[in-house]
């Protein structure tokens, strides 16, 4: 397997907002912690144009990990501080006989966006579905229902 950091972006341009950019990332668990210093720049282009963004996928680095200075944890922490992305996912998305890690992860730079968001436990993979939805979710018991009678 290559030692390559794999990604793929994509731009959404959606009326009346700001530009979204989502990223995907899979990190080898074989890779070195420089493949992180290739993206931190294209990152911070991105946060300089100010532009929202996501990152997302699977990154190899538990962020529940107990020991805060496993290399490659605290340099993905390092670069989503510095370009002020907050993680979405809070809980494993990888669950073992053995263990338990978040190594599918997810941040999102306005996560007040962030309507919902979770872990979806399916039994597809050893790896868990990620999601998130944006805006405001909408209650339809709360919505205010009218009929309109016309007549012609």
């Amino acid at each position: 397997m290559s030692a390559e950091l794999e990604l793929i972006s994509v731009e959404i341009m959606p009326n009346k907002c700001k530009p979204l950019v989502i990223i995907l990332w899979y990190r080898p668990p074989n890779s070195t912690t420089c493949l992180f210093d290739h993206r931190k720049n294209s990152l911070r282009k991105i946060e300089l144009e100010k532009k929202e963004f996501m990152l997302m996928g699977d990154l190899n680095c538990d962020l529940l990990s107990i020991e805060p200075h496993c290399c490659y944890t605290k340099r993905l922490n390092e670069i989503t501080t510095n370009v002020q992305l907050e993680p979405v996912i809070h809980e494993p998305t990888r669950i073992t006989k053995d263990s338990s890690t978040l190594i599918d992860v997810m941040f999102f730079t306005n996560v007040s966006k962030v309507s919902q968001s979770g872990v979806i436990h399916a039994g597809l993979s050893d790896h868990s579905m990620i999601y998130a939805i944006l805006g405001k979710l909408i209650n339809h018991n709360t919505v205010n229902k009218q009929k309109h009678k016309y007549k012609f």
